[in-house]
């Protein structure tokens, strides 16, 4: 059973829900889901992986448990929350690629990591699927420019 995502939580701001309910993100889920995990009452991951149910693609999503035995997948461009066994069927997923702690993210905002992102030309795909990647590189790029 799914329910939706605009209506789950309550921090969530008016702007926020008429975009999930235009279907205007339809086609960005990886900074939709970024955008999901920080807002989410509950801890949560970003999750990237191939769906697979009508041709692979990549795909990122909102994994959080909500109970002791209950997990369930938040998806932005569905503008939905539902079981997550449900949704890795419905959508042909087989294993993940990557997962991003919400903590990570919060922390990753806190240290500018997405501005010094942009000033690169990365974008939300690239940090869903190679966050630690990309964090080694700017620790790098920092340190030798600093050596300078």
């Amino acid at each position: 059973m799914s329910q939706y995502l605009s209506n789950y939580s309550e921090t969530i701001t008016e702007n926020d829900i008429e975009e999930l309910e235009s279907h205007q993100g339809l086609f960005d889920c990886h900074k939709g889901s970024i955008f999901t995990s920080m807002w989410s009452p509950d801890r949560n991951e970003v999750v990237t992986g191939y769906a697979d149910r009508f041709g692979q693609y990549l795909h990122s999503w909102v994994e959080a448990k909500i109970s002791s035995n209950r997990e369930a997948v938040m998806d932005y461009t569905l503008n939905a929350v539902m079981n997550k066994d449900g949704y890795y069927y419905i959508k042909g997923i087989d294993e993940p690629i990557s997962r991003i702690k919400d903590w990570q993210i919060k922390q990753d905002v806190k240290n500018n990591v997405f501005g010094v992102m942009a000033e690169l030309n990365l974008g939300a795909k690239e940090y869903v699927v190679s966050r630690d990647k990309i964090l080694r590189d700017i620790k790098r790029f920092l340190e030798n420019n600093d050596a300078r």
